[in-house]
């Protein structure tokens, strides 16, 4: 360190194994900087230094460090006003994170490369939504592109891209003409692609590489020699360019509107960095880059470092490619070897003292480092990639040099607690082998910890002293591998030992089923004339309705014919209990309403009104399954903006199901409680004893991979080789090994160069797997670097292994180390004699639920609502088609290309333009982009659509009483418009041809509906239909007696 605040002019790698004080080496760089420019009385230096890092959390914690060090030096008060300036000048520091730094770098340049400075970084959610609408749209223009080659058609690119903005359709063109110049190679890609992969993954594919590939895509390389079978050179021809057309729409729906997810926002900086100007300006600007987690980056992360790097300034990398654990986030670990070969080795210092870990957790830790994690017999097989890729095979073994931690103290007159019956167990360092439940031995292993002595570690200005106390439940954490299958087993375990505990990233709260009720609930909205919907609702929680009940609904129904439950339950109401009949007369409400109510406003409604909080207190964890309820409806609120309907809503739901699911915290982690969490989650934190679970579980290390058809291609994903010479290829690997790594191939003189380069191929791509496959290791690296005091292994117990070489588990891979100074303890002999155990695990309790767990929920006083659509019994698609979130969009036959959903999705985004029309010009530019129909540019539409004074999608209520019982009738006109002289006229638009006679009656009742709830603001004239398919437009006089037949319409209800 000494010799780095000496000569800070100076570019460092540094490697700082766990524990040994990373972030205070940044602070202490950073300060020495300000030092330096302390004697040139230059606190302007701050804006000079650009530290980044990849969490929020970590870059607060590393500005927090420096102001410590900061206010230090103004306490010595030598030279005050420097260290003052410093301060204030902190504010304003480039101490951020990845994204920050790139918006910042957008934002200080938006008028020279024309972004909105008020540009949004969208959630993954929305993210998902515009790739899975941009992928869907690509395979359409690949099987109309099929369909007319095929049936010898000419093909029209601008009504296939008609979508598409002119600059971005200009893109696209290019793409689609290149395809067209080579038809046959188009036709045998295509075919290949859906006879060996099949449509369903190709578009899974497509939508993964989208989400996390598409810069390294578009920089990609295509082989020029020929592969061993020369029908995939094709194949990636052809999915580089599906993705690039599909890149092009995403940019479309979120980068010309000025939204960037965190890939977007790289890929922007890039490429605005490779404007010269902008890129020596910020050459000039940093004289020190500092790199914080230097093993998380990947080659484009590396990339926009490289681009701000110059001789003139210093850059400063620092990490542990031992902790490189994020893989699955894109993180790339032979990074970090690449750049390390990159530095001399008077630039490359190791950081060797562990501050954090009792001395036997180190010396432990180095062991089984050296001899297991990081040892080349414990990836022996692997010869590809040590011959293809040696540095970065050999970088990622164990050094000496580069790995070996040395403790800070000793105390020899330790204190160790014995967790055994026996009494025999004397190290910080127990494996208790598991011959029963894991889960019940975690919890019986953390009750015989509880309450016994044991000496901690303690730092007292700057020194370090030993305290001897009682173990807490909170010096306990549990780490695992995954939560999502051991979620519930914990929770039972540990409410049978009676064990407080906190879980931190809950992955299960959709599966809850509380949770589930309440999509029960929406899914009978959404759909009631399906019985399986209606069911869910009505057998549960909410509804009450018994099986041997609903089955007497059942028999009605087929003696009767009904076409569903619904309607059978509808028409024999006087048959349904107290509370059944509650139930359903709440559902009824929300089925007429979901088209006129905001989606959330539903949600809370059915819940209300259903007493559902209250029902909740029946289960045994009432607070937190009224907890996780409330998290749903706040998860909700924030689609308000993205939901335009109730069924949209739905969908976002689903889908964030599958993106962020954590459960709601009851507990905080701070309280006197068992931590549980991923080993993942754990990554930069510190517990005092530290339990290791889920070491049971099967890995690949050293395994072959299949070949020929044995090869699952459904679990198909893009790969990369590492960029060399600025070349990187990409391959789809499975399918790949199953047409192409066992061919018989002939090697004649002519061919022998190609051929050879093709063999090669597959071979590139063998370091993805190597580095997949060996994560496991450097997960276990960082599991068991987290204790300060004790580390417990929970081992699997073997049955029958004949080789004991062999490593099928993690277990194995703990129990191949000949460590002499541990405890091995089987479960059986965990001393827990004196813990009360709960053996009624079912028993209840009453809880009081407080006010505050019910506010904020809105609560509909119950009347009878009526929309239009219930009067005229219009089934809305959503409720007649058969489920159409499912998205199996497209089959070969492309007759069937422009499918229900494709129907739904372009009249939502019709409706949604015309929403935000204001003038007849607007409508013009949307004719002639194709958008609308030409025949709307029309003298009508000119008049409506240029007086200033209208309202869109106005909800509307009025109280009506009729036959002294009280309705509320409901409509959401699409446009409503007012003359001067206060005269109303209302637009109905329908993604329709209009030429269905029933249905247009249907409609005019609907606007003499809307006409009629009007009369309140004005003077209703005319109504008009309005087709966005063809055109066509239908007029409708406002009938002055419509109140006397709806009333009518309404007492026969």
């Amino acid at each position: 360190m000494d010799k780095m605040k000496k000569n800070v002019d100076k570019n460092y790698f540094i490697s700082a194994s766990a524990g040994t004080g990373k972030t205070y080496t940044i602070t202490q760089y950073y300060i020495a900087i300000l030092e330096k420019y302390e004697k040139e009385n230059n606190p302007d230096i701050v804006q000079n230094i650009l530290a980044v890092t990849f969490t929020n959390k970590a870059a607060g914690e590393m500005k927090e460090r420096i102001l410590e060090e900061v206010e230090k030096k103004l306490n010595i008060e030598e030279n005050y006003k420097y260290w003052r300036e410093i301060k204030t000048n902190l504010n304003r520091s480039w101490i951020m994170t990845i994204d920050s730094f790139c918006s910042r770098i957008l934002k200080e340049n938006n008028i020279a490369i024309g972004v909105d400075p008020n540009f949004t970084i969208i959630n993954e959610l929305k993210m998902n939504i515009e790739i899975e609408k941009s992928v869907y749209n690509t395979l359409k223009i690949l099987f109309t592109i099929y369909e007319n080659i095929m049936d010898n058609k000419r093909l029209d690119i601008d009504e296939i891209t008609f979508f598409i903005s002119p600059e971005r359709r200009e893109t696209v063109k290019i793409i689609i003409n290149e395809i067209l110049q080579d038809k046959k190679r188009f036709i045998i890609a295509l075919k290949y692609i859906l006879k060996e992969l099949k449509l369903d993954t190709f578009k899974k594919v497509l939508l993964d590489t989208l989400k996390n590939w598409r810069t390294e895509m578009k920089m990609s390389s295509i082989p020029t020699f020929e592969l061993p079978n020369p029908d995939f050179n094709k194949v990636l021809w052809l999915f580089k360019n599906a993705v690039l057309i599909a890149q092009e729409i995403y940019n479309l729906y979120t980068a010309d509107q000025f939204q960037y997810d965190f890939k977007g926002i790289l890929g922007k900086t890039l490429e605005v960095l490779e404007d010269k100007r902008i890129k020596v300006k910020y050459q000039n600007k940093f004289k020190y880059i500092i790199v914080d987690e230097y093993q998380d980056t990947n080659f484009l992360q590396k990339a926009l470092f490289d681009n701000i790097h110059t001789e003139e300034n210093y850059i400063f990398y620092v990490g542990d490619r031992k902790q490189s654990i994020y893989r699955f986030r894109g993180a790339d670990v032979s990074v970090f070897a690449v750049t390390e070969n990159d530095f001399d080795e008077n630039s490359k210092f190791q950081l060797r003292i562990n501050r954090r870990s009792n001395s036997e957790i180190v010396e432990f830790a180095n062991e089984f480092s050296e001899k297991i994690l990081f040892s080349e017999e414990t990836i022996k097989s692997y010869e590809s990639v040590k011959r293809v890729y040696n540095d970065v095979y050999n970088n990622l073994l164990f050094s000496n040099n580069k790995d070996f931690s040395e403790y800070e103290k000793k105390d020899e007159n330790d204190i160790i607690p014995s967790i055994s019956k026996n009494k025999n167990d004397k190290h910080r360092i127990k494996y208790v082998i598991n011959t029963e439940d894991e889960y019940e031995t975690i919890a019986k292993t953390v009750q015989s910890l509880i309450g016994k002595k044991m000496k901690f570690r303690k730092r007292e200005n700057g020194k370090i002293i030993f305290e001897k106390r009682e173990i807490k439940y909170n010096d306990i954490a549990i780490l695992l591998r995954e939560l999502k299958n051991s979620e519930e087993k914990i929770r039972k375990a540990f409410k049978k030992y009676n064990i407080p505990f906190y879980i931190i990233g809950s992955k299960s709260f959709y599966d809850k089923t509380e949770v589930q009720t309440v999509f029960s609930a929406l899914n009978a909205i959404q759909n009631p004339n399906n019985d399986l919907n209606l069911s869910g609702y009505i057998m549960s929680l909410m509804g009450g309705m018994t099986f041997e009940r609903l089955n007497e609904f059942i028999k009605i129904k087929n003696a009767k014919k009904y076409n569903s439950l619904y309607k059978t339950i509808q028409e024999n109401k006087d048959k349904l209990l107290e509370s059944e009949k509650r139930a359903f007369e709440v559902l009824e409400k929300y089925v007429e309403l979901k088209y006129y109510l905001k989606p959330t406003q539903i949600l809370k409604g059915v819940i209300t009104e259903n007493n559902y909080l209250s029902k909740l207190t029946l289960y045994t964890d009432s607070y937190y399954a009224i907890a996780n309820v409330k998290k749903l409806i706040d998860e909700a609120e924030q689609y308000n903006t993205l939901a335009i309907s109730f069924a949209e809503l739905m969908r976002l739901l689903k889908k964030s199901s599958e993106i962020s699911e954590s459960e709601a915290a009851i507990l905080d982690e701070k309280e006197n409680v068992v931590k549980v969490l991923t080993i993942h989650k754990s990554k930069g934190l510190e517990f005092p004893i530290v339990i290791l679970g889920g070491l049971g579980g099967k890995i690949n290390l050293n395994s072959s991979e299949e070949t020929g058809e044995k090869v699952n291609t459904s679990d198909e994903k893009t790969e990369f080789s590492l960029p060399k010479d600025n070349v990187r290829y990409f391959v789809l690997k499975k399918l790949f090994l199953k047409t192409v790594k066992n061919a018989d191939i002939p090697l004649t003189d002519k061919e022998k160069i190609n051929i050879e380069l093709g063999k090669e191929f597959p071979k590139m791509f063998d370091i993805n797997k190597f580095l997949e496959d060996t994560e496991i290791l450097r997960l276990m690296y960082v599991a068991i670097t987290r204790p300060k005091e004790m580390l417990i292994p929970i081992i699997a117990a073997t049955k029958d292994k004949k080789d004991n070489n062999e490593i099928k588990n993690i277990s194995d891979l703990f129990m191949k180390l000949p460590y002499k100074t541990r405890d091995i303890i089987m479960a059986e002999e965990l001393d827990i004699s004196e813990i009360e155990i709960s053996h009624n695990e079912k028993q209840e309790k009453e809880i009081k639920i407080e006010k505050k767990q019910l506010k904020n929920l809105m609560d509909f006083a119950y009347k009878k609502y009526i929309a239009p659509t219930y009067i005229i019994n219009e089934l809305k698609k959503e409720e007649i088609a058969d489920d159409l979130t499912e998205e199996g969009y497209i089959k070969i036959e492309t007759d069937d290309l422009l499918s229900n959903e494709d129907k739904l999705l372009k009249g939502s985004e019709l409706h949604n333009l015309m929403e935000s029309i204001n003038n007849f010009n607007q409508i013009q530019y949307l004719i002639k982009n194709g958008d609308l129909p030409e025949a709307l540019n029309n003298d009508t539409i000119k008049r409506l659509f240029s007086i200033k004074r209208f309202k869109t999608e106005w909800r509307l209520v009025k109280r009506l009483e009729i036959e002294n019982k009280e309705y509320m009738i409901f409509g959401v006109p699409d446009r409503v418009i007012f003359d001067e002289k206060n005269n109303i006229e209302v637009l109905d638009y329908k993604y329709s041809e209009l030429n269905n006679l029933e249905k247009i009656e249907d409609y005019k009742f609907q606007l003499q509906f809307y006409m009629y709830l009007l009369k309140d603001f004005g003077n209703p004239k005319k109504g008009y239909i309005i087709s966005l398919k063809n055109g066509n437009i239908i007029e409708v006089e406002y009938d002055k007696n419509f109140e006397k037949e709806l009333k009518k319409q309404i007492s026969m209800l």
